[in-house]
């Protein structure tokens, strides 16, 4: 009973990982709203993660078990904003105006800073919750998932730069996602991982600001 039960649970989880997909290419490229593709993903996520969970989070959890590797780690997400202003002038579409295309999605004014709260503070804490809190019972469905993970921001991430780039940058997420999942399942620290997510994205949101 149990085994047919965490089989109907891994086949949910699986296929819950497909939402993000349609929400965030609905809000991108039909409703042409970032910040209405944000909220809608989080919140959808989030209600995933609650209804599919098998058991409230561990306290023991939420603590830093390394202080050496989580402190190499938030250095390595700050840097990711830094090389993206290195390298975009070379992975950026040709004749992109980054400007103009933050306004077409309504990144101005009063939205663009909820948005930047939206995405380096809660967005770490749900995306954790649910692509790697809530694990399958079968370790390649989750590796499975971590590279749908990656594979959702193709969806935007063609928009700025070049493809070949956009598919290394997937490729990069999904080795990323693997680390997270292994600090989060061996050493069992969210923690380090939500924190060092919320680094990854607030360097690079910024980074985008500036750029701009």
């Amino acid at each position: 009973m149990n085994k047919k039960m965490n089989t109907k649970r891994d086949i949910l989880i699986i296929l819950t990982s497909l939402l993000p997909y349609l929400i965030i290419f609905a809000g991108i490229h039909l409703l042409k709203n970032a910040f209405a593709a944000l909220l809608c993903y989080n919140t959808v996520i989030l209600i995933i993660y609650f209804y599919l969970r098998k058991e409230k989070i561990n306290k023991a959890i939420l603590k830093i078990k390394s202080r050496f590797i989580s402190a190499i780690l938030f250095f390595l997400c700050a840097l990711s904003g830094f090389i993206v202003i290195l390298l975009f002038n070379y992975i950026k579409i040709d004749n992109l105006n980054l400007a103009g295309e933050l306004q077409i999605f309504g990144l101005n004014g009063v939205s663009k800073y909820i948005f930047i709260v939206l995405f380096s503070v809660v967005n770490p804490i749900t995306e954790e919750l649910f692509w790697r809190a809530l694990d399958t019972s079968n370790k390649y469905l989750n590796f499975i998932r971590d590279i749908l993970f990656a594979g959702y921001h193709l969806i935007f991430l063609v928009l700025v730069v070049k493809l070949l780039y956009a598919v290394f940058a997937v490729i990069i997420l999904i080795v990323i996602s693997r680390i997270w999942r292994h600090i989060l399942r061996k050493k069992e620290d969210l923690l380090t991982v939500i924190v060092s997510h919320a680094i990854a994205d607030l360097s690079i949101i910024s980074t985008i600001l500036i750029l701009k």
